[in-house]
């Protein structure tokens, strides 16, 4: 429930990672599953793309960085 709490609380820049690609790209659509570790301090220790319809780097990317700031409770 606390991880699902920290995850809904930053779709919106999940969402905005996206949005600003498909400015550019109108026709863009797919998913990206990402994984990522949680350290005992709460931290992202480390993320990575484990799977992607979209084949966008930059979204990916974007994504990706969105998740290394997370903070989990401890």
């Amino acid at each position: 429930e606390q991880i699902r709490r920290v995850v809904m609380a930053h779709t919106g820049a999940l969402r905005a990672c996206y949005e600003s690609e498909a400015q550019r790209n109108p026709g863009l659509k797919g998913g990206v599953t990402v994984q990522w570790q949680i350290d005992q301090g709460g931290s992202v220790s480390g993320a990575t793309v484990q799977s992607s319809s979209l084949a966008n780097p930059r979204v990916e990317g974007c994504v990706l960085r969105q998740v290394k700031t997370w903070r989990f409770p401890t």
